[in-house]
């Protein structure tokens, strides 16, 4: 009954967006915003090359982690932004090296410098993003080596898109997805992560 109940809320919500307010974004999707981010994030494995410590023979997943956030964004116009945003959250790192897994149970962190291009003129539409930043993992090491602490920082480039919702002069939600590309100290290929989230924010 809760599940049913909140999605009819945010398909309510939608449908005031879309329905009842009748301003241009032009008139509406100006000045500076902040906001509040929550995102699920997973990578895909990555292998370590020859002049590792592993000596090449080992592999480095990223566990699922549920991350959260802030930021706060500039509108040029009702079809440019450019914005900025902090997100962090606990996250398992497993090296596997000839079959044996050592977990890290550690932190990331990401940091974005983000231009959102918004599609259509309106209270709802469609954007494509692009952006800069860093992505930040450290821990404690378990198993082989274990209470070494372990973390690195890496520039990452990113991009994607989404779904934007004005609920009047102030009140807005944005649903998008994110493809991060970084890569590791010693890693044979890049990193990359996806991300899906939800952020909710106010112009001022």
């Amino acid at each position: 009954m809760l599940r049913k109940a909140a999605v009819c809320s945010v398909v309510a919500a939608m449908a005031m967006a879309m329905t009842g307010n009748s301003a241009s974004a032009s008139e509406m999707r100006q000045g500076i915003e902040v906001f509040g981010i929550g995102r699920f994030m997973t990578g895909d494995d990555t292998r370590f090359d020859a002049e590792s410590p592993f000596d090449g023979e080992a592999g480095f997943d990223v566990d699922p982690s549920f991350m959260l956030g802030a930021g706060f964004g500039i509108n040029f116009n009702a079809f440019i932004n450019l914005n900025f945003t902090l997100a962090g959250g606990p996250c398992d790192f497993e090296y596997i090296n000839l079959g044996e897994i050592v977990i890290e149970d550690g932190t990331i962190v990401t940091g974005d410098v983000n231009l959102d291009l918004y599609l259509i003129d309106g209270p709802v539409t469609p954007f494509i993003t692009g952006g800069i930043g860093f992505v930040s993992t450290n821990g404690e090491r378990r198993g082989d080596g274990e209470g070494e602490d372990v973390g690195e920082t890496n520039p990452a480039g990113n991009f994607g898109g989404g779904v934007r919702f004005d609920f009047g002069d102030h009140l807005f939600m944005k649903l998008l997805y994110r493809a991060t590309l970084t890569t590791l100290e010693d890693a044979a290929d890049n990193l990359l992560f996806h991300s899906g989230g939800v952020a909710v924010g106010w112009r001022f």
